[in-house]
């Protein structure tokens, strides 16, 4: 069954056709604690959303959502409250509702945080003609925009892939792959890179023999991210010199 949710590509600076020869590397990076922090709105908008549909309140409980797709989280929360697996119409439904009170929440939110020197990286690497930028996210697309948007960032990346094209990682991020070799061309996976702060996108990136670049800006701990053996590892992405000399 196709992916609830999917985002009209056009409200990202896709380019469409030719693949561009002069694109060299590929980035994709993961969203939540290594663009941005949304101060919980996530729990806020799915809690609503149970709670118009179930009428169960406080439904999100001590879910850890780092690293999960949406459906993931989702389908874990359903399971703690009636036993089962939510079936694919459910799923939708909750989808729909939960988008719809994400996209009220995040702009009012006064728990949003860009992380240290995103605006000015991503800006950076918008500028560099051998660079496509990518988004590969367990968020759903909706979702996805509405955040990049609140942090004047979706008008940089060039393609994404989210939980509306898998609830499994490693797909979606063979996903963003795919979608970004249309832009580039044929590209050695060593150009290939997934930026991220949990250890569902280092696994990622290895299941995809791509290169990994794991940052310590999450809730996941700089030791736990160094046992996984990430092809680097950053404190953050303030330091833009040291990135740009790993990609080279």
């Amino acid at each position: 069954m196709p992916a609830p949710g999917r985002m009209n590509q056009a409200k990202l600076n896709l380019e469409r056709g030719t693949p561009q020869p002069d694109m060299k590397k590929m980035l994709l990076f993961d969203i939540d604690g290594t663009l941005l922090l949304t101060g919980g709105t996530g729990r806020i908008a799915f809690e609503r959303a149970f709670y118009e549909i179930y009428g169960i309140d406080n439904s999100w409980g001590h879910v850890i959502p780092d690293g999960k797709t949406d459906q993931m989280i989702f389908g874990e929360i359903f399971e703690r409250h009636f036993g089962q697996p939510p079936r694919p119409n459910e799923l939708k439904n909750l989808f729909i509702h939960y988008a719809r009170h994400f996209e009220k929440e995040i702009d009012i939110t006064p728990g949003f945080k860009i992380m240290p020197g995103i605006p000015d990286l991503i800006r950076r690497l918008s500028n560099l003609s051998h660079i496509a930028l990518g988004i590969a996210t367990g968020n759903i697309a909706e979702v996805s925009h509405y955040k990049l948007r609140r942090a004047d960032l979706h008008h940089y990346f060039h393609f994404m892939a989210t939980a509306s094209d898998s609830h499994d990682r490693p797909t979606l991020v063979k996903h963003a792959i795919e979608r970004g070799l249309t832009l580039t061309g044929p590209l050695d996976t060593n150009s290939i890179f997934v930026i991220g702060d949990a250890e569902a996108d280092v696994h990622a990136a290895k299941k995809n023999g791509v290169r990994s670049i794991a940052v310590a800006t999450g809730s996941t701990s700089r030791q736990t991210l160094q046992d996984l053996q990430p092809d680097y590892l950053l404190d953050d992405l303030s330091n833009h010199e040291l990135l740009f000399e790993i990609l080279g």
